[in-house]
């Protein structure tokens, strides 16, 4: 089944393919994550479960539930949620200074506070 699933993605630039020869005359395809793959699984910046939970993909979280249990639509609203203001946040964080000398923060919202951790950090 991979060996159609995977020149489809291929051909939409999801995967890299690249032809290996090999010694008995054989050719092996090397299939490899493209750019684009960066959206789509778990990174440094969290953008996959924003996307996986835009395009209502709560089955991709199955099996961390199963795991850790919870319900999966929480826990990828959460991550969701959560990695969208930790990429709102870094950007401004680079340029805002507003945040310097003040003596109290306060969190006014629900979630899992990664706003405020990134200020307070700050």
């Amino acid at each position: 089944m991979l060996d159609l699933i995977f020149p489809l993605l291929a051909s939409y630039s999801v995967l890299t393919c690249a032809l290996l020869d090999l010694p008995d005359g054989k050719v092996e395809r090397l299939y490899g994550l493209a750019p684009l793959c960066k959206f789509l699984v778990k990174n440094k910046d969290g953008i996959a479960p924003l996307n996986l939970f835009n395009q209502n993909r709560v089955v991709y979280y199955l099996k961390d539930v199963i795991l850790e249990g919870g319900i999966p639509f929480n826990k990828i609203f959460n991550q969701a949620t959560s990695n969208h203001s930790t990429i709102m946040t870094k950007k401004i964080l680079e340029t805002y200074n507003g945040f310097k000398g003040l003596k109290t923060v306060v969190h006014v919202r629900g979630g899992i506070v990664a706003m405020l951790s990134m200020i307070v950090a700050k």
